[in-house]
């Protein structure tokens, strides 16, 4: 029982540990929610029609695509 409650104190606390995410960074701004640096590559975000796009039942605000 007591290895129970020390592994789910252990999650707990791992999970509240790491605010942010950073990809190709140790430490991401913590105003962010990810951050993701690189010199040699870019950011590719889901590319759709318009139609595809108007399909997206309650989007999120500020919800990313690219209308092609």
């Amino acid at each position: 029982m007591n290895k129970v409650l020390l592994i789910i104190f252990t999650m707990l606390f791992s999970i509240a540990g790491f605010a942010q995410v950073g990809i190709g960074t140790t430490t991401p701004d913590a105003s962010s929610a990810l951050e993701v640096q690189s010199t040699e590559k870019g950011l590719l975000i889901p590319r759709m029609t318009s139609a595809q796009r108007t399909a997206i039942a309650s989007p999120a605000l500020g919800l990313l695509v690219y209308d092609t």
